[in-house]
């Protein structure tokens, strides 16, 4: 006797299905959204160190560090313009929400880290997504 297709069945159906299509996006924008988020990561890094936000002597770890929770504390500013909508940003006049504005600095700065410690960030995304496209749905765990 068959059995019965079950919601969860047919929600790891259209998963697999979606994450066919996943692959095809990526194989399809790979080559030139690799290129240009390295171009767009090069000149982000490159006008921050003519800013001086970079030292011009070689980076330690606590430039690494201080770096990295820039980034984490823009995070923290996307939760709370989340939690506070009606908080305003630099770009109100633009009608661009907050916490959009706040993530593209998350952006921004991760753009300057990976170009000022020569990471190749656009290659890594890509290769992540791909390892996340072939998980399971739920990544095999039961609801």
């Amino acid at each position: 006797m068959a059995r019965k297709q079950t919601n969860e069945d047919l929600q790891r159906e259209e998963h697999e299905r979606i994450k066919m299509g996943m692959h095809i996006v990526i194989e399809s924008l790979e080559p030139g959204l690799i290129g240009q988020m390295q171009m767009l990561q090069e000149a982000v890094s490159n006008w921050n160190i003519r800013q001086g936000f970079w030292p011009t002597e070689g980076a330690d770890i606590t430039v690494k560090l201080s770096k990295l929770a820039l980034i984490h504390s823009e995070v923290s500013e996307a939760v709370e313009a989340v939690r506070k909508p009606s908080l305003t940003g630099a770009l109100e006049p633009y009608d661009i929400p907050l916490e959009t504005e706040e993530l593209a600095d998350v952006m921004i700065r991760l753009l300057d880290y990976a170009g000022y410690y020569q990471l190749d960030l656009a290659e890594a995304m890509m290769r992540k997504l791909r390892v996340n496209f072939d998980r399971p749905y739920k990544h095999g765990k039961e609801a």
